[in-house]
């Protein structure tokens, strides 16, 4: 399946139905802190189980950085 994410496309294992799943697969790669938006729309942490992930979607994974 693909899917852009983060402007790239990624060829992603057909395995992988939910955001979940995308995180889990990604885990080594994400910031401990982040917030995911799909297809224009914020999804919340608490949905990412019911969250189902389709061919072309477009996944923005955006993390959390302090300043001033």
């Amino acid at each position: 399946m693909i899917v852009k994410i983060n402007g790239k496309l990624e060829n992603i294992n057909d395995n992988i139905n939910t955001l979940s799943q995308l995180i889990e697969s990604l885990n080594d790669k994400l910031p401990k802190l982040f917030a995911i938006e799909k297809n224009g729309k914020i999804i919340y942490k608490e949905n990412y189980d019911d969250e189902s992930i389709n061919n072309n979607d477009q996944i923005e994974i955006v993390m959390f950085c302090g300043g001033g």
